[in-house]
C-alpha cells in the first residue's frame, strides 16, 4: 500500500490508489491494508491511505488530533514496529535479526522469456483497465 497514494505524481501510484479506492467503496467487503514499509513521513500520502479505511480520515490533521479522533483512528489503524514484535507482551520472541545483502544474478533465457511474457500480460491488463476508465 505504500506506493498507492492519491498524492503521488507517478501515474502507477494513482492507478493503484484508484483500484483500492473502488474496492474499499464496496459496502459488502472488508478491507485490510498491510505494509512492511515504514511510514514515509509524507502526511498527505499517509492520510490518503487512511481515507481508504474511512473517507473522513483523509481530512485529519495528524499533528492536531482531538481525543475522539485518536480513539476513532485507533479502532481502524494498528502499527507494529520491529521492537513491538521482538518483545511481545513482555516476552522475548524468536523474531530474527534483520540481515540485509544484495547479490547479483543472471536470468536464464527461459526465465527471461517468462518474465517478459508476464510483464507484457500485466501491461496489457493495466492498459485495458485504463481504457475502461476513460
Amino acid at each position: 500500500m505504500h506506493t498507492a497514494s492519491s498524492t503521488g505524481d507517478r501515474a502507477t501510484q494513482q492507478q493503484r490508489y484508484q483500484l483500492v479506492k473502488e474496492i474499499a467503496q464496496k459496502g459488502d467487503r472488508h478491507l485490510v491494508l498491510l505494509t512492511a514499509t515504514p511510514h514515509s513521513d509524507i502526511e498527505a500520502s499517509f492520510t490518503s491511505i487512511l481515507g481508504l479505511l474511512k473517507p473522513e480520515f483523509e481530512e485529519l490533521d495528524l499533528n492536531a488530533l482531538t481525543e475522539p479522533q485518536r480513539i476513532e483512528l485507533a479502532r481502524h489503524f494498528v502499527q507494529r514496529r520491529r521492537a513491538d514484535v521482538k518483545n511481545w507482551l513482555g516476552n522475548d520472541t524468536p523474531f530474527p535479526q534483520r540481515e540485509s545483502s544484495e547479490s547479483p544474478y543472471q536470468l536464464s533465457a527461459e526465465y527471461r522469456a517468462l518474465f517478459e511474457q508476464v510483464y507484457d500480460l500485466a501491461r496489457g491488463l493495466v492498459n485495458t483497465a485504463d481504457a475502461s476508465l476513460s
